[in-house]
């Protein structure tokens, strides 16, 4: 039986919302136990999701936060105006791991699924792999120019990319997307095993990154926002323009659930586990939780 509720006020619970004016981005933990939220210009709130018990409340030493991503007992900031990024133990408090991405300003992080690596991108399109706790540069890559749509785990932008360590996928993205335009708008979603595409706004496509080739396809799909996968990979979900979210199973594309009424809603995140979808949205009242069993 597949789901279909309906995102409204009375089913919702907002948090912080007098200080909504100074929000600058937020985060939801994979296991739902944890939401992480920046203020401008330095600040940094945790809860509980079981009770909304603020159990985290600290000023950073870095100042205008414009990033934050979590994964297991971590958090990561990084401000648009530095070249550098912090990695703070939620339980401690305490700012532990700073790496600094050479000279130029970050743009995005996220950590990878195993929690072992961090990513970071700046703004010369230079994308490396930290191992966080040992503080080592593991590699980068600088990626060219044509992946000016090229982000790290945000969904209200172009392209998605999770775990980047394919660099004959980067070669084939490369190639593509210089040799037709139509990429151009195209979306990507890479996970370990599989990558997901949008093409043309219609249809999604389910891509092996070992053989190269299509797996499953799904079209007639218009009005396509972003994509990208959950749950350790076995799901994924679409964002449309119209305010609805599909969740399907990867394996099968199967559809197992749709969720309406987002559009009043930015930055959306999306995780699942244990049957349990947890949404979380921003607008201009505040910033909102779902949790839909």
């Amino acid at each position: 039986m597949k789901l279909n509720f309906e995102l409204n006020p009375n089913n919702c619970v907002t948090l912080y919302e007098r200080q909504q004016k100074y929000l600058t981005d937020y985060c939801i933990s994979n296991d739902q136990t944890n939401i992480f939220a920046i203020y401008h210009p330095r600040i940094i709130i945790g809860w509980r999701t079981k009770d909304l018990y603020k159990f985290f409340n600290k000023t950073s030493t870095l100042n205008e936060l414009s990033n934050i991503v979590i994964n297991n007992n971590y958090i990561c900031v990084a401000s648009f105006k530095s070249s550098t990024v912090i990695v703070i133990n939620i339980y401690q408090e305490k700012e532990e791991i700073n790496l600094r991405h050479r000279n130029s300003y970050i743009q995005s992080i996220t950590f990878s699924e195993d929690s072992k690596y961090l990513f970071t991108l700046n703004q010369d399109k230079i994308l490396a792999i930290w191992n966080y706790k040992r503080e080592e540069l593991l590699s980068q890559v600088k990626l060219e120019q044509n992946f000016r749509y090229l982000i790290i785990n945000q969904l209200t932008i172009k392209t998605t990319i999770q775990l980047i360590n394919k660099s004959k996928i980067m070669r084939r993205f490369r190639n593509e997307i210089k040799n037709d335009f139509k990429f151009k708008d195209s979306q990507i979603s890479l996970c370990d095993d599989f990558y997901l595409e949008i093409l043309k706004n219609a249809s999604i496509q389910l891509i092996s990154l070992q053989t190269q080739k299509i797996i499953r396809k799904k079209q007639n799909l218009l009005g396509l926002s972003c994509i990208n996968f959950i749950n350790n990979n076995k799901f994924f979900y679409i964002i449309f323009q119209n305010g609805n979210i599909l969740l399907f199973q990867t394996s099968t594309m199967r559809l197992i659930g749709i969720i309406k009424n987002i559009y009043n809603y930015t930055n959306i995140q999306v995780t699942y586990i244990k049957n349990k979808i947890a949404i979380l949205g921003n607008n201009l009242f505040g910033l909102k939780l779902w949790i839909v069993q």
